[in-house]
């Protein structure tokens, strides 16, 4: 079967590279660099970097046709999860539903917390639907990327705990904010927002996905140009 494992690390690489010259490139417009809003930032990037690379790294992408695997159904994998680990009995049944509840769902759920309660920090106005507006993105776009690799797939279920993850992860940044240092650290990120914000995050965005298929059309031409027996 043709494929390609898609060389992550370049994409990386570029990825965080683009983000330090955007960022640079504002710091020289304004004038200024807000260091408590830097370090979310790069807070956030660098986590960001990591699940992708939980996520992608070392999947291979097909390349002789779509054939996505998807669950549309909400729930329908969840509780397939829980179905399964109540089959077993004895001890194999106390191992199987610490892996389905720890790793899978509350995995799911807990690993865009982060995601959550970095991005309030960044809004003048932290809001919750502008972080789960955050977290259902970026979770949305990891899932539409599954769909072209051989050993992942679109699942809603995934979509739905990241989303609640994000929230959960909002919740803990109002509560620790009602402590007045990190409230005061707060108003230094979010008050410190510079005007077009979305459209340069836009326009980063559109260079990274302009990046990523440059690579992934490199590395389609040396795989077409393998013969595949």
């Amino acid at each position: 079967m043709p494929y390609l494992t898609y060389n992550y690390e370049l994409f990386l690489i570029g990825a965080l590279a683009l983000l330090f010259l955007f960022r640079a490139v504002r710091a020289m417009i304004y004038k200024e660099i807000n260091i408590p809003r830097e370090t979310v930032i790069v807070a956030l990037a660098l986590f960001i970097a990591f699940l992708s690379t939980q996520t992608f790294e070392n999947h291979a992408i097909r390349i002789d046709g779509f054939a996505p695997r998807y669950n549309l159904t909400l729930f329908k994998t969840i509780g397939k999860l829980i179905e399964k680990g109540r089959s077993y009995d004895g001890q194999e049944t106390y191992h199987l539903h610490i892996n389905i509840i720890y790793i899978n769902l509350l995995g799911n759920l807990l690993i865009f917390a982060p995601v959550g309660f970095l991005s309030a920090f960044l809004f003048k106005e932290a809001k919750w639907y502008k972080s789960l507006l955050a977290g259902f993105s970026l979770s949305f776009t990891i899932e539409i990327v599954q769909l072209f690799l051989i050993t992942r797939s679109f699942d809603i279920d995934d979509l739905f705990l990241n989303s609640l993850g994000t929230l959960i992860g909002y919740l803990f940044f109002k509560l620790v904010t009602l402590i007045p240092p990190v409230k005061r650290f707060a108003q230094k990120t979010g008050h410190s927002e510079r005007p077009y914000g979305w459209q340069w995050a836009i326009a980063y965005i559109l260079c990274v996905i302009l990046l990523s298929l440059a690579i992934f059309l490199h590395q389609y031409r040396i795989a077409k140009s393998v013969p595949w027996g």
